[in-house]
């Protein structure tokens, strides 16, 4: 594809351009923009019909407008490939009944209908044939149906993709320009940024939420200030900041493993996996600060593991990196409440015991 090259915008192929596309756009909703005699339609027949551009390679001359068609001539362009819809000759012989309907005018549009209707009805109908008329749609239906011929992929939010797939070709384009060199963008560098930004909204999707954005509701906050978690750290007279801190982070740790294990991004499997790495990791804390801290009261000892394990430590999930501490810290306080870890180094849980 190429943007102000052979045209407006055009399509080249092994080096030739195989499609050319004249846009007319207005700011006012019922503007004519190609009404029988407007310099943009006439103006467009005169350079489609120069010999560069009306090459034979060329299969395909688009007249796109932003407003809908209603006048006679464009009207006739866009419903000649319709069953029962004008000949390309019948087009010719309107375009030369309203051409020369002012003959003697000197306006600067008469002059360019006159170098259009100089050619012979033959070349004139050559390219006729060849014309269609676009007129833009509705902007959702648009989209939809770009982001469908891109095959973009339906669960990343496709107007998400499509907007940065947009930014990425006008910076491009931007910077041949700049570096004056034609704005030329290849189908396969096209579908290379769309699977680039995919895949980047795809590892979106298995990183959870920043921690302002999983906001604890009070009476949630409430409810878990008396679960097993919350005993293991009064055990360790733990501080009422760290307490707090744990309430906080197992609650929106629950809250996100279950929105990302409800959208099927992150598998049973991998939680179970991260949950044992975590244990690994807390079994060895445990016993090099009983190491460490031997002859120490054993809350003095509980605190240590708590920190070592829950204040600075981010465990991946899966096999992207996660900065949200809470993930961490709240999977520990969820192992906690399940009794598969503990502070107080002499604390043995019920199945032990």
């Amino acid at each position: 594809m190429a943007v102000e090259y052979a045209d407006d915008v055009s399509v080249v192929r092994d080096g030739q351009v195989v499609l050319k596309e004249q846009d007319k756009h207005s700011l006012r909703p019922k503007a004519e923009l190609l009404a029988d005699r407007s310099r943009a339609l006439w103006r467009t027949l005169q350079i489609w019909l120069t010999p560069a551009v009306n090459c034979s390679a060329c299969k395909r001359f688009l007249l796109v407008t932003n407003n809908p068609v209603s006048t006679p001539i464009a009207s006739m362009l866009k419903a000649q490939s319709a069953d029962g819809g004008p000949s390309p000759d019948a087009i010719v012989r309107s375009l030369r009944a309203v051409g020369g309907s002012r003959p003697k005018s000197r306006s600067q549009v008469q002059s360019i209908i006159d170098d259009v209707l100089n050619r012979s009805d033959n070349e004139l109908a050559r390219l006729v044939a060849r014309i269609e008329v676009v007129e833009a749609r509705n902007q959702r239906e648009d989209r939809a149906e770009l982001a469908d011929a891109l095959s973009l992929d339906p669960r990343l939010d496709p107007g998400i993709t499509l907007e940065a797939l947009l930014g990425w070709l006008t910076n491009t384009l931007l910077e041949c320009w700049r570096a004056g060199r034609p704005g030329m963008i290849s189908r396969a560098a096209c579908i290379a940024q769309r699977r680039e930004i995919e895949d980047a909204l795809a590892r979106r999707r298995l990183l959870p939420k920043p921690a302002r954005e999983v906001p604890v509701a009070p009476d949630d906050r409430a409810r878990a200030s008396t679960r097993p978690f919350v005993h293991h750290l009064t055990r360790i007279d733990a501080d009422e900041d760290d307490v707090l801190q744990a309430i906080d982070h197992f609650i929106q740790f629950n809250i996100e493993k279950n929105r990302l294990a409800s959208d099927g991004e992150i598998a049973d499997r991998e939680w179970r996996d991260r949950g044992e790495r975590l244990k690994q990791r807390w079994l060895n804390i445990k016993r090099q600060a009983k190491r460490d801290y031997e002859g120490r009261p054993p809350e003095h000892i509980g605190i240590k593991i708590l920190e070592r394990s829950t204040y600075d430590h981010l465990e991946p999930i899966g096999s992207e990196p996660c900065r949200e501490l809470y993930m961490t810290s709240g999977h520990y306080h969820r192992l906690a409440d399940d009794d598969q870890i503990w502070w107080h180094p002499d604390y043995r849980p019920r199945s032990e015991k």
